[in-house]
C-alpha cells in the first residue's frame, strides 16, 4: 500500500515538472511546458549545484573509505579485544545518534566559538576566529560522520572472511606489511571496497541534513536546493523537475559505477587467471 501510494507520488510529481509555475494558491498551470528542465540547464547557478554536489559527494566518500577501512580491519583481527570492544562501542554510539544530533556536535567543534577556534586561540596560533562553518569543509565532515559507521561495518563483514593464515604465510614467505596489505589483502577486499564505496557515494549525494544545516543554506547541495525551491519559493513544478533530474541522474550514476565495477572485476579475474 505504501509502495503504491508513494509510486503514484512520484508519478504525480512528474507530471508537475510539466507544468509552469503560478503564484500561490494554484501553485502549477495547465498548459504542458519543458521550460522547468530546460531552466536547470540554462541557470549557471544550478549546474554549478549539481557540480558541487558531485565533487563533495565524492570527497566525502573518499575520506569515509579511508578511515573505514583500517577501522574495519582492527575490528576482525585477532587480540586487542579491549580496543575492538571499545571501537564497536564507539560505533554503535553512532549509529544511535542523529543526523541532526551529528551536526550540531559539529557546530560546536567547528562555530566561531567551538571546540576547534577555542584551542587555536587559546595557544595563540590565530589571533581571530577562522571559519570552518557554512563551509565545504563542514558539510564533507557532516557526511563522513553520517556514513563511517556503515561503511566499516559493511567492510567489516567482508574483511571476516580474509584469511589471516595467507597474510601470515605472506610474512613468512618475506613480505612486508605494506606487500601483505597490497597482494593478499586489498585483493581479497576488493570487491567489498568497491561496493561500500559506490554505496557510499550514493548515499553521500542523498544526504540532506548535514549539507542543510552544516552548510547553512549557503554551501551549494542538490536536496537543500530542491528542499527550498519547494518550501520558501514555493515554486513545486521547477523543485519537481529537479527531483526528477535528480533521480535521473542518481540513476545513471549508479548504473555507471555498475558497469565499471563489472569491468574492474572481470579484468582482475582474468589478469589472475
Amino acid at each position: 500500500m505504501f509502495l503504491a501510494l508513494f509510486t503514484v507520488g512520484v508519478a504525480f510529481m512528474t507530471l508537475i515538472s510539466f507544468h509552469p509555475y503560478i503564484p500561490p494558491p494554484a501553485f502549477y498551470g495547465t498548459k504542458i511546458t519543458t521550460e522547468n528542465y530546460l531552466s536547470i540547464f540554462a541557470d549557471r547557478f544550478a549546474l554549478f549545484t549539481v557540480g558541487n554536489t558531485l565533487i563533495l559527494s565524492l570527497v566525502a566518500s573518499l575520506l569515509t573509505m579511508l578511515f573505514a577501512y583500517p577501522i574495519a580491519q582492527l575490528l576482525v583481527r585477532p587480540g586487542l579485544e579491549l580496543t575492538r570492544r571499545l571501537v564497536s562501542s564507539f560505533i554503535i554510539l553512532l549509529l544511535f545518534l542523529n543526523s541532526a544530533v551529528r551536526s550540531v556536535t559539529w557546530i560546536t567543534i567547528l562555530g566561531s566559538s567551538g571546540l576547534i577556534n577555542s584551542v587555536l586561540l587559546g595557544l595563540n596560533i590565530i589571533q581571530h576566529p577562522v571559519s570552518l562553518l557554512f563551509t565545504n569543509l563542514a558539510v564533507v565532515l557532516g557526511i563522513m560522520s553520517s556514513n563511517l559507521p556503515y561503511a566499516i561495518l559493511m567492510l567489516a563483514s567482508s574483511l571476516r572472511y580474509v584469511g589471516v593464515d595467507l597474510e601470515d604465510a605472506a610474512r613468512t614467505l618475506g613480505a612486508n606489511e605494506f606487500q601483505v596489505f597490497r597482494r593478499v589483502t586489498l585483493p581479497l577486499s576488493e570487491l567489498a571496497v568497491i561496493a561500500t564505496g559506490n554505496l557510499m557515494f550514493i548515499v553521500a549525494l542523498t544526504a540532506f541534513v548535514s549539507p542543510a544545516i552544516l552548510g547553512g543554506g549557503v554551501i551549494p547541495f542538490i536536496t537543500v536546493n530542491i528542499f527550498y525551491t519547494a518550501t520558501e519559493a514555493l515554486n513545486l513544478p521547477l523543485s519537481s523537475a529537479f527531483s526528477v533530474f535528480f533521480t535521473i541522474l542518481t540513476l545513471a550514476i549508479v548504473l555507471i559505477f555498475g558497469r565499471i565495477t563489472n569491468r574492474f572485476l572481470s579484468k582482475g579475474m582474468r589478469m589472475r587467471a
